[in-house]
């Protein structure tokens, strides 16, 4: 953010800066009370404070009236600002013994900022100009503030609880309350209003609603001017009778419709909730039968397609409802976690993806941060009833948070991590983060279960297996679809027909979960070359909305191949293609050898290599090697093979390491 003391030039520039709006309250009446003389020097020594502190603060003056419109360079800034100024306006009212009060308000925003010529200035003018929405916004943000009050947009508090770690001090004393929704005139959306202030001097009271900015209340809160209180009260009882027995969502939310899940806000300064709250919320949400939630992977792979880097870009409002535009889901969901008196608040906001507006938004309170899980078994409970879920379906798929993770929030913030580090296809990392979870708590039945995965990607199957049984040894520390999920790799480990056979369950169980009906048929044309059985279930996968969908075309277009139907083959490796494909399947490449275009499959290899770059590429080297033997090129194909083995970590990818070893053989 630009220094807000920085030189301006002449012609309007867009820039984006933090507004403090600040007004002296009932100036008018201090005037009728002191009379002229002694409030004209009252109201001096006011600019004095303001000035002295604006310029202790770094900030510039943009405008005077019965306050000040200021600039500052960031909020946090802006906030020690504020707070300072409050505190000096309350001393030298107990110096003087009149009451000095003002209202303050902090917003973030894009301005056009321009200063005036010499000449302007000399006939009158301001020697900076302002404007934009954010200096209308902030007026009313400072409208709202009742005396003594310090309020801020969610934009500007979410920013200075970022700076805080880098102040040393500045607002020690100082706490923040969340006042809920409120709607600003002018303003499409409503925004979420916070206070900051220092007890005893700070009001610490919901902001009343003026014709210019109203709290935003549920129906049942807001008056009934038209209505009489006899069928106010009929009308309330039944309602409540109704929500008794069913909860109506402000989204067409229908069983098995999908969602997608915005990365929290940690508002609270503890980093052991930075990820972890995203990991408790989906865990808590995945349990629901009713409720389809878009995984982590697949956002990012939509991001990766929408030109971001998904390692680096937040999930936020804009982006997750792009997400789920793209996805075919019904809602976001963004949660927050943040101070609230002496407890934490936690709440998530049920957003429309076509306009991005919140519609809806359920909360609970923790009573300290070993309350957090609890808390958040809590807030999911209510966030499904608000989309409509049953109470009935809700206890029967609503296994505690503790008990089917952990109850110790460091273990659940190394397997947070262990999760992203799979991500990033790290899985040494993600074994050490794993180990380190187990180290805490080891009853960690889902941190087994993930280095059980881990090691079947790389080929481990003996250290998979060990690692599997050691889960479900723990199996009521998981919830049921979980446990059904670590019983099919499980089986897969002991026996290949085993485990088809248990995935079959789990697809039949959970038939929106792609994972089940693609491993059906990726397990079945891999081990088996049999496809006949999994057809039906690969057909479910492929028109799914759950990110395997891709990797079901391709192996759609596998069995396909198989089968000699290499014209339907090929539509499908290019329905995958689409859908976002790792450049590391090569299964249309594999159709080309297979229909002797030699020429087209070394067009998909050498166009997967390109993309990959430098990294590790065994399949790559497999696949040269048989488009070169059939055609009859074995030396060459021979030395397709070594390159393969120098290049492959023997210890982190062993099966690919023994596959290139038979293939040499």
């Amino acid at each position: 953010m630009p220094d807000a003391t920085s030189p301006l030039c002449d012609t309007p520039s867009a820039q984006l800066r933090t507004l403090v709006l600040c007004d002296l309250v009932e100036s008018t009446a201090l005037i009728e009370k002191l009379g002229d003389q002694r409030a004209a020097e009252m109201i001096r020594r006011h600019d004095r404070i303001a000035r002295d502190l604006v310029r202790a603060h770094g900030g510039r003056e943009i405008d005077k009236t019965d306050g000040f419109l200021l600039l500052f360079e960031h909020p946090v800034v802006a906030c020690a600002f504020a707070l300072a100024y409050q505190r000096a306006l309350g001393e030298a009212a107990a110096e003087s013994g009149v009451a000095l009060r003002a209202r303050v308000g902090v917003h973030v925003g894009d301005v056009l900022l321009w200063a005036n010529s010499a000449d302007d200035i000399a006939k009158g003018a301001k020697p900076l100009e302002l404007e934009g929405m954010v200096k209308p916004e902030v007026a009313r943000l400072m409208g709202l503030a009742r005396p003594g009050q310090i309020l801020l947009s969610a934009v500007a508090h979410d920013l200075a609880q970022r700076g805080l770690r880098e102040t040393t001090g500045a607002l020690h004393s100082a706490q923040w309350r969340c006042h809920g929704r409120y709607r600003l005139k002018g303003r499409a959306e409503s925004i979420e209003v916070y206070e900051v202030g220092e007890p005893g001097l700070a009001p610490f009271v919901a902001p009343k609603s003026s014709d210019k900015a109203w709290r935003v209340l549920p129906w049942w809160r807001r008056p009934r001017g038209l209505l009489g209180e006899g069928a106010l009260l009929v009308g309330l009882s039944l309602a409540a009778a109704y929500l008794v027995t069913r909860s109506d969502p402000e989204i067409a939310f229908a069983a098995r419709d999908w969602v997608v899940v915005g990365d929290s806000r940690n508002l609270t300064g503890s980093s052991l909730l930075d990820i972890s709250m995203d990991t408790a919320f989906r865990l808590a949400l995945e349990q629901s039968r009713f409720v389809n939630v878009v995984p982590d992977i697949q956002a990012r792979q939509d991001l990766t397609l929408m030109r971001r880097d998904s390692k680096v870009t937040r999930l936020d409002r804009a982006l997750a409802s792009a997400v789920a535009i793209r996805e075919g889901a019904r809602a976001v969901l963004l949660t927050t976690i943040s101070p609230y008196g002496k407890q934490l608040r936690l709440s998530a906001e049920l957003i429309d993806p076509a306009s991005t507006r919140t519609v809806a938004t359920v909360s609970a309170e923790a009573e300290n941060i070993d309350d957090v899980l609890p808390a958040t078994d809590r807030l999911v409970q209510r966030l499904r009833r608000q989309l409509g879920e049953s109470i009935e379906q809700i206890s029967a798929t609503s296994a505690p948070l503790e008990k089917v993770t952990t109850d110790n929030l460091e273990a659940l913030r190394a397997y947070s991590l262990a999760l992203e580090a799979t991500l990033d296809r790290d899985p040494a990392r993600s074994n050490s983060l794993l180990q380190r979870a187990l180290e805490i708590d080891p009853e960690f039945a889902l941190a087994y279960a993930r280095l059980g995965a881990n090691y079947l990607t790389m080929g481990q199957r003996i250290e998979a297996g060990r690692n599997f049984a050691k889960a479900l040894t723990l199996a009521g520390r998981l919830s049921t679809r979980e446990r059904a999920y670590l019983e099919a790799h499980a089986a897969l480990v002991k026996s290949i027909p085993e485990g088809i056979k248990q995935w079959k369950v789990y697809a039949d169980l959970y038939p929106d979960d792609a994972a089940g009906g693609q491993n059906v048929g990726m397990f079945s044309y891999t081990f088996l070359n049999d496809c006949g059985g999994a057809l039906s279930y690969l057909a479910r996968a492929v028109e799914s909305k759950h990110p395997m969908r891709a990797y079901s075309s391709a192996v759609m277009g596998g069995c396909l191949t198989l089968s000699g139907a290499y014209e339907e083959g090929v539509k499908y490796f290019e329905q995958a293609v689409e859908r976002g494909l790792n450049p590391r399947f090569l299964g249309l490449a594999d159709l080309r050898i297979a229909q002797r275009r030699y020429r087209d499959a070394s067009v998909v290899l050498d166009a997967a290599r390109r993309r990959l770059g430098k990294s590790a590429f065994p399949e790559y080297w497999l696949r040269q090697a048989t488009l070169l033997a059939d055609q009859g090129k074995l030396q060459a194909a021979n030395r397709a093979i070594q390159s393969g083995l120098d290049e492959v970590d023997r210890n982190a990818d062993q099966g690919s390491f023994w596959r290139l070893r038979a293939a040499q053989a």
